[in-house]
């Protein structure tokens, strides 16, 4: 296919400049705690082994593979070896522009040529397709983020941030922490109570809505009832291709992850909080603590593999996984730890009531317990454990908490009833920051930068120094409201809810955001038969643009000649014309937006091909059967006029 790529401004074509250097993205993948991407240089006859060997050295990170007549195979990475039995193995992935997913790739890792701006994936196939993905290289997938429960956000928070995006919504309080993937904010309202009447006039409901880089903040709002009365503070965990979140009523719940379509829903019967603790979804298991006192790991159909008692029930407190162990709390004081196949380990009794999540580091886990007068809570202990045994470590009084801790390089950071705390791993105190209200949900950690949410009646989200606790910046979200939910960094994403209602989408100031204002696609689209696609673009961001690229992609794959956008000012249009031969079953066309080697806008736009032209066969049968009615007719009248000339 051949394509004369042009750059239409004001009505007259431009030339596209040279492209320069270019990348692939390279993403190594074990689990959602331990991954690394890597932008490669593109050079020469490119395979994806040459990539995955870039990538490798760049990130410090162990690879062992294996060459034979068949190409190469990895055997290992991160010094995880694939086991020899083939109960899985470590598979490479490449990124469909246009179906934006994963794919498995279409040859080995040495005979898979690259082109620039591919991006491709290195994980165990048991985990295809990982959650990280070109649209959010840093996706923040459950509570706290990774398996370990730490609260530590992969890159640092942007301290140029802007409230670029504010999506409304009138379901009720947001208590749960969304969940931030695939270029879509998930999370969950708690419905709307009518207090005259003592009834939910709405009912608490999960919604997926986009970010506003993709899609122009346009893209399809998705929300389905979870049919749960009361309190929702379970946040959704997304992986295995679905959306799973716990309700008040005593379900664990499951959705697709496109447009929420409901897959199942699995009761873990009668109690009085219900299921108040987020899942967490691990190598195509679920495992979420139940209000009835149980730890339950279930199977990605819906169905129980086992249970484990927490010797009381569990509130609030989300598993975390490290080392092929859990470690949860319960109302009873006690920590448990077991093992993935729910075989009791230990359990270490703190007395009180753990209603935070464990976090593990470095070989310790770390959490508190709360003790209450009543539905007061007066005061708390931190606890450092042996991760492996359950031996105490270390303890320090604190004051009363329910925030789930933070760790990040080498600090332990917490909420409390009266600011915010940070201590070593050895338990000294470091630092306390004073907050006029209390800060119950848990704190995010992003480079330098500790992000908290006050939770009082003019809820405020606080951003201090990771280092000193120096209050760096204040965000007052409006309407003032309670801030129970946790924030997330999700990349350079900052994102927020509230009890008014709203999410919050913050993101760095210094950026241009460029969307897709108008596809200008002929109609009749006929297979082989050659138009042009006219793609209008405009800045909406508060910078220039420079050196974008734009990537045209169909069905069949991408085309090869991209354009480059060398300037556009904020504010202003542009138009993009592509030439484009339609194949047979072509469905629709993508665009990526691409910025040194990664993808920061995508739009698409359905077409209709038509099917080459085919005689109908009913026509062909009448055809026939006049050709045989003629024929035997013309047979007929010469032999008539033989019979006449032999009389």
């Amino acid at each position: 296919m051949v394509l004369a790529p042009a750059l239409q401004v004001q009505g007259s074509y431009v030339e596209s400049p040279d492209l320069g250097d270019a990348t692939v993205g390279v993403l190594l993948y074990q689990d959602e705690s331990q991954y690394r991407w890597a932008d490669v240089p593109v050079t020469g006859n490119f395979t994806a082994l040459c990539a995955t060997l870039s990538a490798c050295t760049a990130q410090n990170v162990p690879l062992n593979y294996s060459m034979s007549q068949y190409g190469a195979y990895v055997t290992s990475l991160f010094g995880v070896k694939a086991p020899d039995d083939f109960s899985w193995w470590w598979e490479i992935l490449i990124w469909n522009n246009t179906a934006l997913a994963w794919q498995e790739a279409p040859a080995g890792a040495s005979d898979l040529r690259l082109r620039m701006w591919d991006n491709i994936a290195w994980c165990p196939n048991r985990s295809a397709p990982p959650l990280p993905d070109p649209l959010t290289r840093y996706p923040s997938p459950k509570f706290r983020g990774d398996l370990a429960n730490t609260g530590k956000a992969p890159v640092p928070y942007p301290t140029n941030d802007t409230g670029s995006k504010t999506m409304t919504f009138s379901n009720g309080p947001i208590d749960s922490t969304p969940a931030v993937v695939h270029g879509r904010i998930y999370f969950s309202t708690g419905g709307v109570y009518n207090w005259s009447r003592m009834i939910y006039d709405e009912q608490p409901q999960l919604w997926s809505v986009p970010v506003s880089r993709y899609n122009n903040g346009a893209g399809a709002y998705y929300n389905t009832t979870t049919t749960a009365a009361g309190w929702q503070v379970s946040s959704p965990a997304v992986g295995a291709g679905m959306v799973v979140i716990g309700t008040s009523d005593g379900k664990v719940m499951a959705f697709t992850i496109d447009e929420l379509k409901p897959l199942w829903n699995y009761s873990i019967g009668a109690s009085a909080t219900g299921v108040t603790a987020s899942p967490v979804i691990f190598q195509d298991v679920i495992y979420i603590a139940g209000g009835n006192g149980l730890l339950y790991g279930l199977s990605t159909d819906g169905k129980m593999l086992w249970n484990l008692s927490l010797g009381g029930p569990a509130y609030m407190s989300t598993p975390a996984i490290s080392n092929g162990r859990l470690f949860v709390g319960s109302d009873a004081g006690v920590l448990t730890c077991a093992a993935l196949n729910g075989t009791f380990l230990w359990n270490f009794t703190a007395g009180g009531k753990i209603r935070s999540s464990p976090a593990v580091s470095g070989g310790r886990v770390f959490f508190e317990n709360t003790i209450y007068d009543g539905f007061t809570a007066t005061g708390s202990t931190l606890f450092s454990l042996v991760a492996s045994n359950g031996t105490l470590d270390w303890n320090r009084t604190i004051p009363a908490s329910t925030s789930s801790p933070a760790i990040a390089d080498g600090r332990l950071f917490l909420g409390t009833n009266t600011g915010v705390m940070a201590h070593d791993l050895q338990g000294n105190l470091l630092w306390t920051h004073a907050t006029p209200g209390p800060i119950q949900a848990s704190p995010t950690v992003g480079g330098d930068t500790v992000i908290v949410a006050e939770n009082s009646p003019n809820g405020t989200i606080r951003i201090l120094s990771a280092v000193d606790g120096r209050e760096l910046r204040i965000i007052g979200p409006k309407p003032e409201q309670y801030l129970f939910s946790s924030p997330v960094l999700a990349g350079d994403m900052l994102v927020f809810a509230s009890d008014n209602g709203y999410v919050y989408v913050h993101e760095s100031s210094d950026t241009s955001m460029l969307a897709v204002e108008h596809w200008d696609i002929p109609q009749g689209l006929e297979p082989g038969k050659n138009v042009q696609v006219k793609i209008t673009i405009t800045n909406r961001g508060n910078l220039t643009s420079h050196n974008i690229r734009l990537v045209l992609n169909g069905p069949q794959g991408r085309f090869n000649s991209p354009l480059n956008i060398s300037y556009l000012a904020p504010g202003h249009n542009i138009t993009a014309v592509f030439n484009w031969t339609p194949k047979e079953g072509d469905t629709g066309l993508g665009l990526s937006f691409w910025e040194s080697g990664s993808i920061i806008h995508m739009s698409g736009h359905k077409v209709q091909v038509a099917s080459k032209r085919t005689i109908p066969a009913q026509t062909i049968f009448i055809t026939i059967s006049l050709i045989i009615v003629l024929a035997v007719g013309v047979a007929m009248l010469v032999r008539r006029r033989a019979r006449k000339g032999g009389a």
